[in-house]
């Protein structure tokens, strides 16, 4: 409901769509439609990686404890 914008429960049985394919057709319009079809490229990165660019971009405050 909150995909279709429909209000009550009734309304949305109403026009419930319950093919795989045409939710996924709809999805895809609605993405178009909102200019996001093109969907970023997932770069995986292992957690050590990340934890090690996250602590080397934060710094920490002058005078603030570390530990």
């Amino acid at each position: 409901m909150k995909l279709t914008g429909h209000k009550t429960e009734s309304v949305y049985r109403r026009y419930a769509i319950v093919s795989e394919s045409d939710l996924s057709e709809g999805v895809k319009k609605l993405a178009l439609l909102h200019g996001t079809a093109e969907a970023a490229p997932r770069v995986v990165i292992p957690i050590a990686e990340a934890r090690q660019a996250r602590t080397a971009t934060v710094s920490p405050q002058p005078g603030t404890p570390t530990g």
